[in-house]
């Protein structure tokens, strides 16, 4: 899978991309493409950078098997609905504050 941007400046591509790349490989549920590289091209720059996606994941810091990493994807974007079942308790963490909310504290001085 290749991830194809664009910019003039390669060295601001950051977390937001990287996920964004993370969550392509998670929303294929049923392994239907058989993703076994993800990767992100630099057109502008002639760039190709691309991971296995065991070592993605790793760099990542994954604890589970991809298979379970989608469950786990569909379960918390459809609710379970989908009947996908959510990662064991001992694996669950809280999902990080989105940078839109108000901070925890109103001031450094709180």
């Amino acid at each position: 899978m290749i991830d194809c941007k664009a910019t003039i400046h390669p060295e601001r591509l950051g977390r937001a991309e990287i996920y964004q790349l993370a969550g392509y490989l998670l929303l294929d549920y049923s392994d239907q493409y058989a993703i076994e590289k993800v990767s992100l091209y630099l057109s502008r720059q002639g760039a190709l950078i691309d991971w296995s996606v065991a070592d993605f994941l790793g760099l990542l810091g994954a604890r589970l098997e991809l298979p379970d990493l989608r469950a786990a994807c569909r379960h918390a974007l459809t609710d379970g609905e989908e009947g996908a079942s959510p990662p064991p308790e001992d694996q669950r963490r809280p999902l990080p504050r989105p940078r839109s909310t108000a901070p925890v504290q109103d001031s450094l001085f709180d």
